[in-house]
């Protein structure tokens, strides 16, 4: 009986679109200093808009309150909206603990307020007319999020007559939480007034899992942290900003500077980072490949590099590979033979040999890279194969150790371009190549049909799919500034609807050249805003840790997102229900992006729709 009550309420699930009903703010009085309100995590509204702007219909209509829904171990957060009518010097929101109506007490040392700080976006980043445009209003957008009592310590906690000024308020929620409905009440300070603001916060009796299961490589270039942190930085920092990716269930595949030493240490470091259920990508450093530095000899124009060359170079570079290879294993195998039965450093382990190939010949030595590497893992496999035999499930684990590959190719055929981006998804030849399982395209290449066919295909045939974004913006999946936060925290649950296993972003601080990070976000000839970065230093605020933005966040917000995806497939199987959370996020999807332009997200896409889906799920 149980189990047929479930599948109606999944089927309801599929068939039904739930609106979330909200209460409306009584009209503020003449005189008031503001009008106070409250706003979903995935709504983004900006400091002014001009007389008429379609946004101010949306605005203050909501009561001022914030009602947080989860499960233990996960984030959950909204916003607080203060639109003033007259100058405010000053504002400040005070938590207390959340307590349950039988003293269950939910301390608020859980409980994290920032303001946010808004940056300016002074040419905006509109699609080509062949695949439609997105029209973005140039101005100031909230992206920073910065703890408010730093925001206060600069004296930055003004807000001008006609601005709107929003307060991002984030629970933690312990998995030592106790499940039910918890209350309280927050005290908001504008200048010398006050007002109490109810809070809620429910928590399912379910748990998130520890486990991260969409794997990601969010690059974080280290060299760039010192331009931003000046003479705050110091020798914990690189630690500080790969664990602070880490609490979003994020993962900066990068090695750390120290650890690249030798092979010895780099691996050592592995095995510590191994141990960490978030840590999901390791990327080998290039510069402990031996012959690594010729590698761009194993395929050339013959007048460049005779072909004698180009054969011995494959062959330096192979056994470079089954050197580093070698080192990889005997390291994981010491590991076991030292009484640590679950050590597994293998799993993770990834190469990333070329960024971007866009000609024929970089695409060619990708494959003969990865050729190299498939010859190498023989090898080792053969040489290795007594302790292989011992401990089966690290043979598995080396026999997946992938080059992940960034770039609109995911095949063999170079006549294949897709649309006006001159980028190529070559997929003609179904056939796993050699060594080659992991590919990245653009998340853009998911909105043409036949492409996500031939796609399907390829994950059938036994490759990976992660997908990649640089330099696209909304209605595609982007992570510009003024991006919908809603096409960023959906993202994921396309990802989980298409099989993409894990996101590559290009760079999370790159703060070359730029005057001042909170000032400009303008890099380069990307135009638009906050391109390659998704952090702020912490520098200017006086802090230890980098600063977040609300696009990070809602990244990480899609994540748990996938989590629950994840959990509901593991307890379909479980209760033998005909169902999949595939099909739970086709349904959810027609209002977020679908058939009709796929990879195309709704610009006017519900964000009560969307937040009473995820309690559903």
């Amino acid at each position: 009986m149980k189990k047929k009550i479930i599948a109606l309420s999944l089927a309801t699930l599929l068939c039904s679109s739930l609106v979330l009903s909200v209460g409306c703010a009584e009209n503020e009085e003449k005189g008031e200093i503001a009008k106070v309100w409250s706003a979903y995590s995935t709504e983004k509204y900006m400091q002014s808009y001009i007389e008429g702007h379609e946004k101010l219909s949306q605005m203050g209509k909501t009561e001022a309150k914030l009602d947080f829904v989860g499960m233990r171990g996960e984030t959950q957060a909204m916003q607080l909206m203060i639109s003033a009518n007259e100058y405010i010097k000053g504002f400040d929101l005070d938590s207390v603990d959340l307590k349950m109506e039988d003293g269950t007490c939910l301390s608020k040392e859980n409980i994290n307020i920032y303001a946010e700080k808004y940056i300016e976006v002074y040419d905006t980043y509109l699609n080509s007319p062949s695949i439609g445009r997105y029209y973005s209003d140039a101005g100031f957008y909230p992206d920073a999020l910065v703890p408010i009592d730093a925001y206060k310590a600069r004296r930055e906690d003004r807000v001008r007559a006609g601005e709107h000024q929003g307060i991002w308020v984030d629970v933690k929620i312990p998995r030592t939480a106790k499940a039910g409905k918890y209350f309280g009440t927050f005290t908001l300070s504008l200048a010398e007034q006050t007002m109490d603001i109810p809070v809620t916060l429910k928590v399912y009796d379910l748990d998130i899992p520890e486990e991260v299961h969409s794997r990601s490589h969010m690059a974080i270039w280290y060299t760039q942290i010192m331009l931003g942190e000046g003479d705050n930085f110091d020798s914990d920092t690189y630690k500080t900003y790969y664990d602070f990716l880490l609490d979003r269930r994020l993962c900066s595949g990068e090695v750390i500077t120290d650890y690249r030493v030798n092979l010895d240490t780099c691996f050592e470091h592995f095995c510590e980072l191994s141990k960490d259920p978030r840590v999901t990508c390791m990327l080998i450093p290039n510069s402990l490949i031996p012959h690594f530095s010729d590698i761009n000899k194993i395929y050339d124009d013959e007048l460049v590099v005779p072909l004698s060359v180009q054969l011995e170079t494959r062959e330096k570079i192979k056994n470079g590979l089954i050197k580093v290879l070698t080192a990889l294993a005997e390291k994981n195998f010491a590991k076991r033979e030292a009484g640590d039965e679950t050590i597994d450093i293998l799993k993770d382990t990834m190469f990333y040999y070329e960024d971007e190939p866009t000609m024929g010949i970089r695409v060619n030595r990708v494959k003969i890279f990865c050729s190299l590497l498939h010859q190498a893992k023989q090898q080792v496999l053969q040489a290795k194969a007594v302790e292989f035999e011992k401990y089966p499930d690290l043979k598995v684990s080396f026999e997946n150790i992938q080059e992940i590959c960034p770039c609109g190719y995911v095949g063999t055929d170079e006549n294949d371009l897709y649309s006006e981006d001159s980028q190529q998804l070559g997929v003609t030849n179904y056939e796993v190549m050699d060594g080659v399982t992991t590919w990245c395209p653009q998340q853009l290449v998911w909105r043409h049909t036949d492409k996500r066919e031939i796609i399907q295909k390829r994950q059938e045939a036994g490759e990976t799919f992660w997908w990649y974004n640089c330099v696209s913006n909304s209605p595609v999946l982007s992570y510009y500034i003024e991006s919908m936060p809603m096409s960023i925290r959906s993202s994921s649950w396309m990802q989980y609807e298409y099989g993409v296993e894990g996101i590559l972003y290009w760079e999370m601080v790159h703060w070359q050249s730029l005057t001042d990070p909170y000032k400009d976000l303008t890099y380069g000839s990307f135009k638009s805003g906050g391109e390659g970065i998704l952090l702020y230093p912490g520098a200017r605020y006086g802090l230890k840790t980098p600063v977040s933005s609300i696009r990070l966040e809602q990244i990480f917000h899609g994540q748990q997102d996938y989590e629950y995806l994840y959990m509901l497939d593991e307890y379909m199987k479980v209760n033998e229900i005909q169902a999949t959370a595939k099909d739970i996020c086709k349904k959810v999807g027609e209002n977020l992006y679908g058939d009709v332009n796929p990879a195309y997200f709704n610009e006017n896409a519900s964000d009560s729709v969307f937040a009473e889906e995820r309690i559903q799920i």
